[in-house]
């Protein structure tokens, strides 16, 4: 019986050291779980906030992912320890991107900062575009139309994307604007567009400069491609851009 009970004890000494082990490695790895959590807000493409923004999917690029309730609130669970970049999803609303999140594991929760505002898709037409130069006061004045037409309850927006190149879009530009314009009425006009605009942007003096405006919802919202260092714009209704128009940079 004696010796039965050293068996005991030492089968024990050795589950012991064994669970201790196994808890270290986890530790000292990053394998224990940590989790993303963040909060969104939805609006119309007029700029409206939604009632509910549920629904909206949050992943990872290895396949873990959230889903927003009704607040907005979202959590991503199961995280190893490493750096993450989040894709958020919905029907009807350009796919946002944030790169470079870290998570530490150990149960630890890594909460973004701030809120990420996302407008739906724009489903706004831009036709017409036009561009004429201002001796008077030695600037631009660009003109557009706008479809559907809007009005005080229903604004539309759109963006314009400048380059050297006849191909310009919404991906090909060398120059945006941090802004976009809004209009209440089925004509778009810019004025007062100043040259020193476009040589900050990149241009210079007696550059050819090819623009294209494409229709954007009321919230813009936008990220950096770490790969191209260009600005990437969800919610542009990229279907429907306008014209491309030519002119010199005096």
């Amino acid at each position: 019986m004696k010796s039965i009970n050293i068996v005991f004890i030492i089968l024990a000494i050795v589950i012991a050291f064994a669970g201790c082990s196994k808890d270290d490695d986890n530790n000292n790895s990053g394998t224990v779980p940590g989790s993303v959590a963040g909060k969104v807000k939805l609006t119309d493409e007029f700029g409206l906030d939604l009632i509910d923004y549920s629904g909206l999917k949050v992943s990872t690029q290895t396949g873990e992912f959230g889903i927003t309730n009704a607040s907005g609130s979202f959590i991503i669970l199961n995280l190893k320890s490493g750096t993450y970049n989040l894709s958020y999803e919905k029907t009807g609303y350009g796919t946002f991107k944030r790169f470079n999140i870290g998570v530490a594991g150990t149960s630890s929760v890594t909460t973004l900062n701030g809120t990420d505002i996302m407008g739906q898709k724009s489903t706004t037409v831009i036709s017409n575009l036009s561009a004429s130069w201002q001796s008077n006061d030695q600037t631009f004045t660009f003109g557009c139309d706008i479809s559907p037409v809007p009005d005080a309850s229903h604004p539309r927006a759109f963006r314009l994307f400048f380059s050297k190149t006849s191909d310009v879009s919404h991906e090909n530009y060398l120059y945006t604007p941090a802004n976009s314009w809004t209009s209440t009425t089925g004509t778009g006009v810019i004025t007062g567009f100043s040259p020193q605009t476009l040589t900050s942007g990149g241009f210079a003096q007696g550059d050819s400069v090819y623009m294209i405006a494409v229709g954007e919802s009321i919230k813009t919202n936008s990220y950096t491609n770490p790969v191209t260092g260009k600005r990437v714009f969800p919610n542009l209704n990229i279907t429907a851009a306008s014209n491309v128009v030519g002119f010199q940079l005096p």
